[in-house]
């Protein structure tokens, strides 16, 4: 399974990133391609703590998403289209492009550095994650939203 961890699987991310343009067009969803990359930094600053957003939806939302749906969102099947997010990482407001494509840029980066040993901070809908896991879930979040943008 690939992982943000994986030397060959980040710098797949980084090239694929690289190739971003302001005129790539979305394939589904409601984010522009500046939008989708603030999006995307957000997710990994909740992974490194630089965001501490609350859990989503109440103790019986957090149950189920945990029990049922985290498996399937850390398995091997890429995420679907027009998949839930949580609420902190939603991007409505106008973003500039190329600030927002070297942000995360340099978040990946810090992620990948930070290593599967890391002190990895707790997501809003699944909880605490292993380094692991949120290796994983980095690399399935980012390959999403490329997809979304053809790259």
């Amino acid at each position: 399974m690939k992982t943000l961890f994986n030397n060959a699987d980040y710098l797949e991310l980084k090239n694929r990133l690289e190739t971003l343009q302001p005129a790539n067009q979305r394939q589904w969803g409601k984010m522009d391609v500046a939008q989708m990359l603030s999006h995307a930094g957000k997710a990994i600053e909740m992974s490194l703590g630089i965001i501490t957003p609350p859990p989503d939806g109440n103790a019986f939302f957090r149950f189920i998403v945990r029990t049922l749906i985290k498996p399937m969102t850390l398995g091997n099947k890429p995420f679907s289209k027009n998949s839930p997010t949580s609420k902190a990482i939603k991007i409505a407001d106008a973003k500039i492009f190329a600030e927002e494509k070297s942000r995360l840029l340099s978040l990946l980066l810090q992620a990948h550095d930070y290593g599967e040993n890391g002190k990895w901070h707790p997501h809003s809908f699944f909880g605490n994650l292993t380094g692991e896991e949120w290796g994983r879930l980095t690399y399935k979040h980012v390959d999403h939203h490329l997809r979304q943008f053809s790259a």
